[in-house]
């Protein structure tokens, strides 16, 4: 599955998800993002049901790469404790990246991930995403 299909399974795709860690594994070629995942219904009359997030591990695996664009000097990003995330396929971002990156096997996807707190990207690569709810 990709991430954009994983993305679409979920009630608000991955916008506002909250990444409290990232971490890379080269020896099994893997991705894991811990992620709160904002599930609520934008409908709802409650602001809790409204604003309900669940936490869950992202695991990409077979990766091709991840580069992660440094943050912009002018946001304050070191004043937060978690950053806020949304993602889309490389193809359908309106702006080319500001990177050249690196070609891809046929089968994978390519997406971005535009983190609010540093202004930038993050750009991934990998063949498979698979979500792993936390209790």
């Amino acid at each position: 599955m990709t991430l954009d299909e994983l993305a679409n399974t979920l009630p608000n795709g991955f916008h506002d998800s909250a990444v409290h860690t990232i971490t890379l594994d080269y020896s099994k070629h893997e991705i894991r993002f811990h992620l709160a995942v904002w599930v609520g219904d934008l409908d709802a009359k409650d602001e809790r049901a409204r604003e309900t997030y669940r936490m869950c591990e992202l695991t990409l695996s077979d990766m091709a790469f991840c580069v992660i664009e440094p943050p912009d000097p002018r946001c304050p990003h070191y004043e937060k404790d978690q950053i806020i995330i949304d993602t889309g396929e490389v193809d359908k971002l309106s702006q080319l990246p500001t990177i050249q990156l690196p070609p891809v096997q046929k089968g994978m996807f390519v997406n971005w991930m535009f983190v609010q707190e540093w202004n930038s990207f993050i750009y991934v690569a990998a063949r498979d995403a698979r979500l792993h709810w936390c209790t």
